[in-house]
């Protein structure tokens, strides 16, 4: 039987970025913007994960500062960010990761080891780790030619359904989602 993948083995501890509380929040959306992230963490002096400022935010502070007709984009990080609730450790394995990115709206969750980040994990490195996963079952159990058969041209909903049977319906639905958008 294969290991299940750990929050360890997933995350990306060098691409990871941070900001402070005390960062204006202009600052902080020019590095989601950068770097392209849905997400990041805000790390306080003692580099202890206090909230993460979000896509989300951002565009709430937008929103709200034009409904009030205030300059936008003014205020620090902290009065932005949203709380962390559900972190991730490096011991979770995929499935507990899924069901921590189901408790909440992030696209990325940070992975704190005693108190402290160690790399962050987004839902669409989730995804294709789950579709790895499921990839190297099937190779192992019908053939790398059966894989390329199911996942590339499925002929029936039903088929794709019996042959990877330990995926539930919204597992299914993910990977053949993303397999359109290819």
């Amino acid at each position: 039987m294969e290991q299940i993948p750990l929050a360890r083995d997933l995350m990306r501890a060098r691409s990871c970025h941070f900001l402070g509380p005390d960062m204006d929040v202009a600052d902080g959306l020019a590095l989601l913007v950068s770097q392209r992230a849905s997400a990041v963490p805000v790390l306080d002096e003692g580099s202890r994960l206090v909230g993460i400022l979000t896509e989300k935010d951002c565009l709430r502070l937008v929103a709200n500062d034009a409904y009030t007709q205030v300059q936008f984009l003014r205020g620090q990080v902290s009065d932005f960010m949203s709380p962390i609730h559900h972190p991730l450790s490096p011991q979770m394995d995929l499935f507990t990761i899924a069901s921590q990115f189901l408790k909440n709206n992030f696209h990325c969750l940070p992975v704190l080891e005693e108190g402290r980040i160690v790399g962050c994990i987004s839902r669409h490195q989730l995804l294709v780790e789950i579709l790895e996963l499921e990839r190297r079952r099937i190779v192992r159990t019908k053939g790398e030619r059966e894989f390329q058969e199911i996942f590339e041209h499925p002929e029936a909903r039903s088929h794709i359904e019996s042959t990877a049977g330990s995926l539930n319906r919204q597992q299914l639905a993910t990977i053949l989602k993303r397999r359109k958008s290819i």
